[in-house]
């Protein structure tokens, strides 16, 4: 009767230990799963503020190109600054949406008035991942902005 009691005990207690070896694995690899997409947003989420500080920074550099101007050297410093600041962000996301990002920072073949309009449209796209109800708000602060700094240069 005794081993009969022990084999039951052994049993129901090697079968309690599994199922609280499991279970714990299990809430490990989901709250790492659940870490990494948080940390995954709070990047995207950092690198749209970046790219909204450079669209910023592109919108006034357009000005100045646009009246053939020189640049400040402090905007095309930060400009530098941010360039590299959105570089190693994506480095760390490491997606390929981010390519295009990184083409119209780097390639030397775009215009500030061209950086302006497609990093505004960057960040829309950015906006709408992240924070859908964002996105109509900024687009129409960047409406306006556009339409104030233009209407400068009539």
């Amino acid at each position: 009767m005794k081993e009969i009691l022990i084999n039951v005990l052994s049993s129901s207690l090697f079968q309690a230990l599994l199922v609280a070896v499991v279970s714990s694995y299990v809430t490990i690899k989901i709250k790492q799963t659940s870490d990494k997409n948080k940390s995954d947003k709070d990047l995207r989420l950092e690198l749209q503020a970046k790219l909204m500080n450079l669209n910023l920074y592109y919108g006034f550099l357009a000005g100045y190109e646009l009246r053939k101007e020189e640049f400040p050297s402090y905007m095309e410093d930060k400009v530098q600054l941010d360039r590299f600041g959105v570089s190693d962000i994506a480095r760390k996301i490491d997606k390929t949406d981010l390519k295009e990002a990184l083409e119209i920072l780097f390639l030397e073949k775009y215009t500030y008035r061209e950086r302006y309009h497609e990093t505004s449209r960057i960040i829309d796209k950015f906006s709408h991942q992240l924070t859908p109800s964002f996105k109509k708000i900024m687009r129409d602060i960047n409406d306006e902005n556009e339409r104030y700094l233009m209407s400068k240069f009539k």
